[in-house]
């Protein structure tokens, strides 16, 4: 159990929400268990959480497209295993509310102790942002549009901010 996610058989059940244009669908899905491994982590599974996709342009509307994004690395307690919580926008800068695509992933790892938990995050990071990509760029793409490539993150360039509980210090 780690964070409100249960194992039941091995496989971790949630609940996806997708809104396209007004209307809410509601599935269960289990989490894909593709294993994905780098130098310290090990991508034992990820779900989505959320994808909203708002598209009401007239054809032929040209647009700039902006994004913003969020990652997050939560850490089980005395366990080598973590949630890492990538969510995303991609927006038509002038119009964010014509255009938008809205992705929220989930993965979770099992990693090195012995490795900074800087490291550990950039490197989740690394191996949970190519499956947002391709949801958005699918999500896209079956949407009868030209689909959304969003450009890849060198997240080795980026600030981390680190605040740590007080039973959580390294």
């Amino acid at each position: 159990r780690l964070n409100g996610i249960q194992e039941v058989n091995g496989s971790i059940p949630s609940v996806s929400t997708m809104f396209v244009q007004g209307h809410t669908l509601v599935c269960p899905c289990l989490f894909n268990q593709e294993v994905f491994i780098m130098a310290n982590v090990n991508l034992q599974a990820y779900k989505v959480d959320k994808i909203e996709f708002v598209n009401n342009l007239e054809n032929g509307t040209q647009i700039s497209l902006g994004n913003q994004y969020s990652y997050q690395v939560q850490y089980a307690n005395g366990r080598n295993v973590a949630k890492g919580t990538f969510d995303i926008e991609v927006h038509d800068k002038a119009n964010p509310d014509q255009f938008k695509i809205h992705v929220i992933i989930v993965g979770l790892f099992a990693f090195d102790p012995k490795e900074k938990k800087e490291v550990t995050h950039t490197e989740t990071f690394k191996a949970l942002f190519p499956y947002a990509k391709a949801l958005i760029t699918t999500v896209t793409a079956n949407c009868g549009i030209q689909p959304v490539i969003i450009p890849n993150i060198n997240i080795d360039d980026q600030e981390i901010y680190r605040i740590d509980g007080p039973d959580n210090r390294q």
